[in-house]
């Protein structure tokens, strides 16, 4: 009668799967779902193989669940337990011991796992029946939580004005390519200087050598890409086009606003072609352009922010390759548009995202790859690269560093896109924000925002479009300008408002421009 009653124990899976899940349905906004299928494949995979090497040395389910699921638990919380054992620990005890803190977790790991398959004398049945509750209560929580999160995405998508239409005065084969240049992170010169000691300048008379205006005044509308880029894509301010966000904590809206925006419209019904340029960043994906330029990355941001809880986070292989992987996005993007071939019968309006200068710091000024001394990997700056264990040092260098690089391949871009148009292109080459190394993300006190809001923005551009640039302009009034002297549209100018906001609020916003403007040498 007993095996009748016994219940099959399926605790591991739900171990197995709960970090997964739990990881994101907390990063709702950063992470796209299909991020979700490969890791849950590989927890799948691996929990069903290693329950069936346990059972086969076992002979018993129960006892080959309990320490699949020991296991999994210790491979899952490798990040807390380690730092926790750093923390009790002495240094001097760690320098002493090889491998420091994951030594000291893989003997505690051996010890609990040795515990966890001593021979019992009492049946495990009661707890099997506990762990499957248990950790079907657990993972019904994230997955809850996902369930909810997508249904607030889905309102919020509703929240989205509908498309305007609007009328062509202007044949579209007589007009110029454009090219919209995202270098994320990148600050003023102004900015560079205080903040890093670099002084800028010759790549700002490399760019005014070869036509560009560099408005020496500009700064950006908001210190976060999502935010920045749906304002200045949609020539508008975030709580116009969102005035009734439905969860301060989901940022799809803003990626669908910048998927869709009303320069992209704009432009294609006026026969451009629509080409974007990405260099791995979720939130930045144009899927509804006629053309996108990306490189596969090997491991996706939840994938390699998902490594960082586990042993692999400890391996200098796996790290490697994940900063490997982060360098070819990279290198990719600026290739795409270093070879684009000369347009076709239509212009096309290009928009190009590349994570650079931002974190993370993958190639030195002569394009060597390097890695930071901190380890751990993720697309930090501001105060959360060092909450990480990045250093201000480590941080000047690696910016400037990845900077310079950048300035060196942006001026090939540059006289390869003219080269190749027929027509003279326009061409902005714009940070979306600064630097951000005095940027606490969650603490407008902390912050400087001088440094985090002085942009870098340039533009080559006709005469009928120089004439409208000024040198305080904000990106949310790049386009309204352009559009105007290009098709006569008549925009009216958008005052030049800097708002900041927290990682965690980003549409609870606060006018920050009078701070921003303050001189920076006292």
């Amino acid at each position: 009668m007993k095996d009748k009653k016994r219940i099959f124990p399926f605790h591991p899976f739900c171990v197995g799967f709960y970090p997964v899940i739990s990881l994101y349905s907390h990063n709702l906004a950063l992470f796209p779902a299909p991020d979700l299928l490969r890791p849950c494949l590989i927890v799948f995979g691996a929990t069903t193989a290693l329950y069936g090497l346990l059972f086969l040395i076992f002979r018993k389910l129960e006892k080959a669940a309990f320490v699949t699921s020991i296991i999994l638990i210790l491979f899952f919380s490798f990040s807390l337990v380690s730092e926790g054992i750093g923390a009790v620990v002495p240094l001097y005890v760690q320098g002493i011991i090889p491998g420091g803190t994951s030594s000291l977790w893989i003997l505690l790991a051996l010890i609990a796992v040795i515990l966890a398959s001593w021979k019992w004398k009492k049946s495990l049945a009661p707890v099997t029946g506990f762990m499957n509750v248990a950790s079907g209560v657990l993972l019904v929580l994230p997955i809850g939580s996902t369930i909810l999160g997508l249904i607030h995405i889905e309102q919020a998508l509703r929240q989205l004005p509908s498309e305007k239409t609007s009328i062509s005065t202007v044949a579209a084969k007589d007009m110029p390519d454009i090219y919209y240049i995202i270098l994320d992170g990148y600050g003023r010169e102004d900015a560079l200087q205080r903040y890093f000691g670099y002084s800028n300048q010759p790549f700002v008379k490399a760019l005014q050598d070869r036509g560009f205006y560099v408005a020496d005044q500009s700064r950006s509308n908001y210190c976060q890409t999502e935010l920045s880029l749906a304002s200045s894509l949609n020539m508008d301010f975030v709580k116009t086009l969102l005035p009734n966000p439905s969860d301060v904590f989901v940022r799809a809206p803003l990626d669908r606003l910048l998927d869709k925006s009303a320069v992209s419209t704009f432009l294609k019904r006026r026969g451009y072609e629509y080409v974007a340029v990405t260099s791995g960043f979720p939130g930045v994906q144009p899927h509804s352009a006629d053309i996108l330029l990306s490189n596969p990355s090997r491991y996706s941001l939840f994938e390699t922010t998902l490594l960082e809880t586990t042993p692999f986070r400890a391996s200098s292989e796996a790290t490697s390759s994940m900063y490997d992987s982060r360098r070819n996005d990279l290198l990719g993007a600026l290739t795409n548009l270093q070879t684009l071939e000369p347009r076709g019968l239509k212009p096309r309006f290009v928009f190009a995202h590349i994570l650079a200068p931002h974190p993370p710091f993958v190639i030195s000024a002569d394009g060597a790859s390097i890695r930071p001394k901190h380890g751990a990997y993720g697309f930090w700056d501001a105060s959360a690269y060092f909450a990480v264990g990045g250093t201000k040092e480590e941080y000047q260098t690696g910016y400037i560093g990845q900077l310079q690089y950048l300035n060196s391949r942006v001026l090939q871009i540059v006289d390869h896109l003219v080269k190749i148009s027929q027509t003279p292109p326009i061409i902005i080459l714009q940070g979306d924000h600064g630097s951000r190394e005095y940027l606490d993300q969650n603490n407008l006190a902390k912050s400087d925002v001088r440094e985090a809001f002085r942009n870098f923005n340039a533009f080559l551009v006709s005469p009928q479009v120089r004439k409208n640039l000024y040198a305080s302009i904000t990106p949310v009034n790049s386009f309204r300008m352009i559009l105007d002297g290009l098709f006569g549209a008549n925009y009216s100018r958008m005052p030049d408002i800097s708002y900041y906001s927290t990682w965690d609020h980003p549409f609870v916003d606060v006018d920050v421009t009078q701070k921003v403007l303050k001189p920076l040498y006292p």
